[in-house]
């Protein structure tokens, strides 16, 4: 019965998803940018994240992730990614995503850790002319080194992004 549920939500937002209402494709081009916010697993830390990404098609991209997190030891999270960006027929300037990631992390105590991304999500909304975008991202992390696992929620509250 859930599994429906999904399945129809998926059925609305693709079929309110057009490329035929983006201003131009994607696809080939790169993006850049970073943002910031907070790490919430305890203790709650500062995130100031870099990150790039390269449009296969007009809706799939890959990328890279470079989170800096600090409070505590600081940590270093490296995280390829790749995400699923929707286009709203009835809103062109907003593009909303959904994806993934698996990578890395090593801490200044020299702890390392892997760190899987499921899900990511948010959006970037057009400022200026398919090229300068800005939006949140929310992505929930299953984190382990194998001994211990653990969870951490990422919000950047402010992320801008470059299109070139």
């Amino acid at each position: 019965m859930m599994m429906k549920r999904w399945a129809m939500v998926l059925a609305i937002v693709l079929a309110l998803s057009s490329s035929a209402f983006a201003a131009e494709s994607r696809e080939g081009s790169w993006q850049a940018g970073g943002g910031f916010g907070l790490a919430f697993h305890s203790p709650v830390r500062f995130d100031l994240n870099l990150n790039g990404e390269y449009f296969l098609t007009h809706h799939v991209s890959l990328g890279m992730n470079l989170d800096f997190l600090f409070r505590g030891p600081t940590t270093f999270v490296f995280q390829p990614f790749a995400r699923y960006n929707i286009d709203l027929a009835f809103a062109p300037d907003w593009v909303p995503f959904v994806g993934g990631g698996v990578g890395v992390g090593v801490n200044t105590n020299g702890n390392g850790f892997l760190d899987l991304m499921i899900p990511d999500f948010g959006f970037r909304y057009e400022v200026i002319d398919n090229k300068l975008f800005i939006g949140p991202d929310l992505s929930f992390h299953v984190v382990t080194n194998f001994s211990n696992t653990t969870w951490d929620f990422r919000m950047l509250f402010a992320q801008a992004e470059y299109r070139f």
